[in-house]
């Protein structure tokens, strides 16, 4: 269950990171290596990978001069970041943080106090980032 490697002889090191990559399995273990076994050392026969559901992020009007609605929707019920940060990545708004029920989400980002420019809408999820630019004028 992840909690310790010692069934796989990793007992004692930090694991960093691990990736299947075709039959093997590879975990990143900082200053110690790489280590590498084939999956059917664990009686894994085969690995099926899905690709994350994209989360249809939308902005309108985009550009826009004071206000903006931005609505994307989640396959699950999970937890959502939802910020604005500017061209340097300084967070503007954080429109959203927290468990969404599966479905369409709507939210606005009232921007009339920040000056014209580019800015970044970016939706965290567990199936992952989406950022699509916006523009205040």
């Amino acid at each position: 269950n992840g909690k310790n490697w010692s069934s796989a002889g990793l007992a004692g090191y930090e694991i960093y990171s691990f990736a299947i990559i075709q039959s093997n399995i590879f975990v990143g273990t900082g200053s110690n290596g790489v280590w590498r076994r084939p999956l059917s050392d664990f009686g894994i026969s085969s690995v099926s990978l899905t690709s994350p559901q994209p989360l249809s992020l939308k902005i309108h009007p985009n550009p826009f001069s004071s206000q903006t609605t931005i609505t994307f929707t989640t396959p699950l019920r999970e937890f959502a970041d939802l910020r604005i940060v500017n061209l340097l990545g300084a967070e503007c708004g954080r429109l959203f943080s927290g468990t969404l029920e599966a479905g369409e989400h709507t939210f606005t980002w009232q921007a009339s106090d920040f000056p014209a420019g580019m800015y970044f809408c970016i939706v965290r999820t567990s199936e992952g980032i989406e950022k699509i630019p916006m523009i205040k004028e």
